[in-house]
């Protein structure tokens, strides 16, 4: 996953703020849409710890 802008960058630059919500508008309704189906929001879930146990942070 890549990183996106920081808070700060986010404030002083009206454009990638713009951006930002509307990325957050896109993947909020693709979660939406996929957990309409049945038993994806188990399968969201196991996507997302599958991708967690990845990062070298974890």
């Amino acid at each position: 996953m890549e990183r996106g802008p920081t808070g700060e960058e986010l404030t002083k630059d009206s454009a990638l703020n713009k951006v930002a919500v509307e990325k957050l508008f896109e993947l909020l309704d693709e979660f939406l849409q996929r957990r309409a189906e049945h038993g994806d929001v188990a399968k969201i879930f196991d996507e997302y710890w599958r991708w967690r146990r990845e990062q070298p942070w974890s």
